[in-house]
């Protein structure tokens, strides 16, 4: 059996790692930005993230469950006023 190598450099790699965590802190930032301007519940929501947060990164897979399990309960539009479409 031979061992397969990655065709790209080391240089290429890591400005695809430097792309990926400035994507990733953009996103961080909006989230931050949005949960700050909810007019409800912020700090209920901002621990629940958390939580997902950490729930993630041990293990990577449970997004697949949480997140179709939470979209039909998660209905904000009666007490926030916004609709999502």
């Amino acid at each position: 059996m031979s061992q397969c190598k990655p065709a790209s450099s080391p240089k290429a790699s890591f400005i695809l790692v430097l792309f990926q965590r400035l994507i990733s802190a953009g996103i961080l930032g909006v989230v931050v930005f949005t949960l700050l301007d909810f007019p409800v519940a912020n700090q209920w929501l901002a621990t629940g993230l958390g939580l997902y947060f950490v729930l993630l990164v041990r293990f990577p897979w449970l997004w697949m469950i949480i997140v179709p399990t939470l979209l039909p309960v998660l209905d904000l539009t009666p007490t926030t006023g916004r609709i999502y479409f």
